[in-house]
């Protein structure tokens, strides 16, 4: 409501303002881009990071290879496991529609995914905790 702090990322930069109910508050805002807490806009603008980071690496490997269920092949993704701790590579002949770090053509660059960005991964996705207060 109008008054009320709120912050946003721009740039990979976490900056606040004073909520007015203006047009671009509310682009931010229906766009995803207004955090109640610092703390929360911090972690969105790292996650966005990394994930940027870890689209190009896994685009890098994969070329021109999508993957497509209706062939059958193998994909390879990253996931963590309740059972387990730590992240590993799953293979499916099936697509995940929720999979967030998208699929591999060879289950080598999905391994090598993990020495690169799982602790990034783990910090951000797996065992985040961003307290979000609606004071």
């Amino acid at each position: 409501k109008d008054g009320d702090e709120y912050w946003f990322v721009y740039d990979n930069v976490v900056d606040w303002e004073y909520w007015e109910d203006t047009s671009l508050e509310t682009e931010r805002f229906d766009a995803g881009n207004v955090f109640p807490t610092e703390e929360a806009a911090l972690l969105e603008a790292k996650r966005r990071n990394l994930l940027a980071r870890f689209k190009a690496f896994r685009d890098e490997c994969n070329g021109d290879w999508k993957a497509d269920c209706k062939i059958g092949d193998y994909k390879f993704y990253i996931a963590n496991s309740d059972n387990m701790e730590g992240l590993y590579v799953y293979s499916s002949w099936s697509i995940d529609g929720f999979n967030l770090f998208g699929y591999f053509k060879n289950q080598k660059d999905a391994l090598r995914a993990i020495d690169l960005f799982g602790d990034e991964i783990i910090e951000l996705f797996v065992d985040c905790e961003c307290v979000v207060s609606n004071d």
